[in-house]
């Protein structure tokens, strides 16, 4: 599910987010999960994307806060 599951494709993963982040890996694959099944629909809790685009800087990946919406990862 969108804009979350690419967005953690591109920072290398599940794993590496949720160890750069000190969350569980179920804690990352619940951003896109689906909201029936109890996730979050690939929206990403909004405490996160400060954090996550340091990561990207970090990693020269291209990510912006308009990256974490619809259409625009």
């Amino acid at each position: 599910m969108e804009p979350a599951k690419s967005i953690v494709a591109m920072l290398g993963g599940p794993k590496k987010v949720a160890e750069f982040l000190g969350l569980t890996t179920g804690a990352i694959t619940k951003w896109y999960t689906p909201t029936e099944e109890g996730g979050c629909g690939g929206l990403i809790p909004s405490r996160h994307i400060p954090s996550l685009i340091g990561l990207a800087r970090n990693l020269k990946k291209f990510l912006e806060p308009n990256s974490f919406f619809f259409g625009h990862y």
